[in-house]
């Protein structure tokens, strides 16, 4: 291999051997890389060091820093080119700058922080990379309750007229077909069907994204041991309950058409009662590949319309509040075709 570096006039020849890397991302999305072994890389690292004001930003945004940044100095394992690099940046995810100038670049990997800072009391100038984790949480709205309005908004104002008009149908057949089908057993649950879309692709069994994302999160959490026991804890309690089951692995049942669903624990201490609960990911997906939402129909909105809720305040003096505790987990799914 010819290796031309930087104010050199000619390339110089070194030995190496292509390797292929599989890595997984934040999201369990396989990527292959092309390399080239070498013994010395580069010169050692030497990640972000950050200062009291980037940490109170990082604090303020709940982002969670893989490292303590402490300026440590390691070799680099791997370098990764542009030609390779554009396909983990994730440009759905904001961009962030610190106080000190360092930006926070999205990956799917995690955030990246590169750039110079700004020059402080004649400070040198230093490029720096590292990589930080974010972690959700909340304030006054829980972020995840607070996508899923947002993404029940955007339907509604999907179809307009005649398109209107036919997701209204299509939202009349769902109804009818869930009233239809719906039954309550023994007084225990109620079993519901999900209301498949008839032509939609092929769902796959995302076995190996959920795989990923657990590994990523136990990654995540393994020094945070009474955390991990809660999550323990909340599977235990619902298989308990049956509330779920364990999946059949046996030879026998890969007829049957199976899907798994990734998780995650949303953390909010700041909350009275749920400060901590799992939250199951639909739309994971492969590349190119639908997820479960995809492919089943959103159906019709039944919650009450805001403005109605506002008004509703204002013609009492006092106001009652109160939620439900772990909605959902009465409806069983039956087996189906």
């Amino acid at each position: 291999m010819n290796v031309r570096t930087f104010g050199a006039e000619r390339p110089a020849k070194t030995q190496s051997t292509t390797t292929y890397l599989q890595a997984w991302d934040a999201d369990g999305v396989q990527h292959q890389l092309r390399l080239y072994t070498q013994d010395n890389l580069t010169k050692n690292f030497s990640e972000a060091k950050l200062d009291e004001e980037d940490l109170q930003f990082i604090r303020r945004n709940h982002i969670q820093t893989s490292t303590q940044h402490t300026g440590i100095i390691s070799p680099p394992q791997i370098l990764i080119g542009c030609d390779q690099l554009w396909s983990f940046i994730n440009f759905e995810a904001p961009q962030f700058t610190l106080p000190s100038g360092l930006i926070l670049i999205p990956t799917r990997l995690s955030y990246m922080v590169s750039r110079q800072r700004f020059l402080r009391n004649s400070q040198y100038k230093k490029l720096l990379n590292s990589s930080v984790h974010t972690r959700e949480s909340s304030e006054d709205f829980d972020q995840w309750e607070l996508h899923w309005r947002k993404e029940s908004h955007e339907m509604e104002n999907e179809y307009t007229g005649p398109e209107k008009e036919e997701k209204a149908n299509i939202n009349a057949k769902v109804l009818e077909e869930f009233n239809r089908s719906i039954e309550k057993r023994e007084n225990i649950a109620y079993f519901v069907r999900l209301p498949l879309k008839k032509e939609h692709e092929p769902l796959p069994d995302n076995r190996a994204l959920a795989y990923h994302r657990l590994r990523s999160i136990l990654r995540k959490y393994e020094n945070e041991t009474k955390l991990l026991q809660q999550y323990h804890e909340v599977f235990q309690d619902q298989l308990k309950k049956n509330i779920r089951e364990e999946v059949d692995e046996s030879h026998d049942s890969f007829t049957k058409m199976r899907h798994y669903l990734p998780h995650q624990p949303v953390i909010t201490p700041e909350k009275d009662n749920t400060k901590f609960r799992v939250v199951f990911d639909a739309s994971a997906h492969y590349k190119n590949s639908p997820s479960l939402n995809d492919v089943v129909h959103q159906g019709p909105t039944v919650l009450p319309k805001l403005y109605g809720i506002l008004l509703r305040f204002r013609t009492g003096q006092y106001v009652l509040l109160s939620d439900v505790e772990k909605a959902f987990l009465q409806r069983l799914p039956c087996q189906q075709p």
